[in-house]
């Protein structure tokens, strides 16, 4: 399908030069074809053109994880990082780009980072169970176990079967004896 899609995706970039879908549905085209360097390039003008105003919105930034997996998949980790810092910035009103570089710093062992992170992805979106139980375990690894704890409360009030919360909870209150 990719022979059908492309000349459309570039008539619709031709067109609408700011286009940012088609510009990252150009690079996955590229990226899944190995042709890296050109990958990049779409994904870099889908960043160009997001905008940085009021209109921005979340699926806007999806175009920085394109990216940066695209460095990640070139053994780029430090520039893949700095693709969700960027995404985290661009988007500091949004919950889900804070969450997204909490994850990505929680995985290299950037705790006190991650923990910034989740936190203002809970904050931004108070019911974003996701952010919370990040933010719990990067507490109580930190050995924070009363506030791991008090997050994973606030998990369980919204949804008690969320990744077995209940069993955390039960594991920390144990702790805390």
């Amino acid at each position: 399908k990719y022979e059908e899609a492309e000349p459309l995706l570039i008539q619709a970039v031709a067109l609408k030069p700011d286009y940012i879908t088609a510009h990252i549905n150009l690079g996955l085209i590229d990226q899944e074809r190995g042709e890296m360097d050109s990958a990049i390039n779409h994904y870099r003008d889908a960043i160009a053109s997001i905008p940085q105003d009021a209109t921005l919105r979340e699926d806007h930034l999806v175009a920085y994880y394109f990216l940066a997996e695209a460095y990640h998949l070139l053994g780029r980790r430090n520039d893949s990082l700095d693709q969700y810092e960027a995404a985290a910035r661009t988007g500091d009103h949004l919950a889900e780009p804070h969450y997204n570089l909490a994850v990505k710093y929680h995985e290299v062992g950037r705790a006190h980072e991650a923990e910034i992170h989740y936190r203002k992805a809970a904050e931004i979106r108070l019911a974003y169970l996701a952010a919370h139980y990040g933010l719990a375990a990067v507490l109580a690894e930190q050995g924070k176990l009363d506030e791991s704890l008090a997050h994973l409360k606030i998990v369980s009030e919204y949804d008690p079967q969320y990744e077995q919360v209940e069993q955390h909870i039960e594991r920390i209150e144990q702790m805390l004896r």
